[in-house]
């Protein structure tokens, strides 16, 4: 029987967040949906949290471990709903979220992606992050690149909604992918029928979370990163477009860039300096001053960008 939404879950060692992760979903004001649990060869408990909650809306389906993209891509192969919403197993929705996509669904049918404004958990406080449309914004997003560089607080794996029949005619998530993997896939969604968004807040995102992918300490380098600058030399990305999507891949590319800096992760930094977006005299010297400018400075600009 077809669902207005499929949640998709992935799970790998989230024993100590899945439940209240779950309880956040099956406490939505809008019921109209099912919940795909996509177990990535978890060895914690978590699992056994989930078979205790007993309730006819989840389908749990177990592999072995092969990645989020992996699980991501099942959950979405099993799906019977109308539309795809991404959750992390970490992070929760509060009780309008389902509500709120399908407010936006109605009014602006036919688009590529739906998302909703979050809030942050970390070190024990809940933080909002910058509005990238305003703080009463509700629609279309005519330049989604410029919207998304804003903060880039306009859409993640937890606020993420698209439709399933958009999903199954793309490339799904790339396999093996450990960092920046849905980034690509949600940009591909809008760079084909475009965005809508809410600035409500329907979302927690939880970094205080164990077994974060965004705060692991591997070298490889966002896949969007490259992704996009392959799309912008293909000349995928349509002209009205094209300014903006340039200036999120800057911004993005020196985001990642001080944050491996930052973390003496020198392996990485050399990486992205071999990108194309590298290669201009503004990049190679931003590059430069990110090298040599001494971490307490870095952890400083962060602490302050962040209140």
């Amino acid at each position: 029987m077809s669902k207005r939404f499929s949640v998709v879950i992935p799970l790998y060692n989230k024993e100590a967040h899945i439940l209240l992760t779950l309880q956040s979903v099956l406490a939505q004001s809008f019921s109209d949906f099912e919940v795909i649990l996509i177990d990535d060869g978890s060895t914690d408990g978590g699992l056994r949290k989930v078979k205790c909650l007993q309730s006819s809306q989840i389908r749990v389906f177990c592999q072995e471990n092969m990645g989020v993209s992996a699980a991501r891509n099942r959950g979405i192969e099993e799906s019977v709903g109308e539309y795809v919403a991404f959750l992390d197993a970490d992070d929760s929705w509060y009780p309008w979220h389902l509500e709120e996509l399908n407010e936006l669904i109605e009014k602006h049918d036919g688009y590529g992606v739906y998302s909703v404004a979050h809030e942050v958990l970390e070190n024990g406080k809940v933080f909002k992050r910058a509005q990238p449309c305003g703080s009463d914004f509700k629609g279309v997003v005519a330049d989604f690149f410029l919207a998304y560089s804003n903060g880039f607080s306009l859409v993640n794996s937890t606020t993420a909604c698209i439709p399933r029949s958009l999903l199954l005619s793309a490339d799904g998530f790339p396999d093996g992918v450990k960092k920046g993997e849905d980034v690509c896939v949600w940009l591909d969604a809008a760079i084909k029928r475009g965005f809508v968004f809410s600035s409500r807040v329907s979302a927690c995102v939880n970094r205080d979370a164990q077994c974060r992918s965004d705060t692991n300490k591997t070298s490889e380098i966002p896949y969007f990163l490259k992704w996009l600058e392959g799309e912008l030399s293909k000349g995928v990305i349509k002209k009205q477009h094209k300014d903006g999507a340039n200036k999120f891949l800057k911004k993005s590319f020196l985001h990642n860039a001080a944050g491996f800096s930052l973390g003496q992760n020198s392996l990485a930094f050399n990486k992205m300096c071999e990108l194309q977006v590298a290669k201009s005299f503004r990049m190679r010297s931003l590059l430069f001053i990110l090298r040599w400018t001494p971490a307490f400075i870095l952890k400083l600009m962060k602490k302050l960008k962040n209140s």
